[in-house]
């Protein structure tokens, strides 16, 4: 067959498999040059909520956001690491905490690049 000219757009999305209670930080190496947003892959318990904690590599509390996990206890949420809860987050490792939902673990992610 032969490919012809279409208006249609096609986006490509990484395929993310995240372990059942889990998390998956995407990119979790985060180059500011091409941009500044993470998602976070959640899988825990249908239809809850998950708050998830940021700290860097001290321990300093430095923002949070909310997921809300579908009726197959899938869901992500996004942070801008150059407004995360008024903050910046400097070049450096990082990690994200899940609470509640049935979500355990910490993930590491590292941002690189000048804020």
């Amino acid at each position: 067959w032969a490919a012809t000219p279409s208006s249609a757009t096609l986006t490509i999305q990484p395929l993310v498999l995240v372990p059942a209670n889990s998390m998956v930080v995407a990119p979790n190496l985060l180059d500011r040059s091409t941009g500044s947003l993470l998602t976070l892959c959640l899988n825990g318990d249908p239809n809850a909520t998950v708050e998830v904690r940021i700290y860097d590599a001290a321990g300093l509390f430095m923002g949070r956001t909310t997921a809300v996990l579908d009726a197959t206890g899938e869901g992500a949420a996004t942070i801008d690491v150059d407004d995360l809860s008024g903050r910046k987050l400097g070049a450096g490792t990082y990690w994200a905490l899940p609470i509640g939902g049935g979500v355990k673990g910490k993930t590491p992610f590292m941002v690189g690049g000048a804020p």
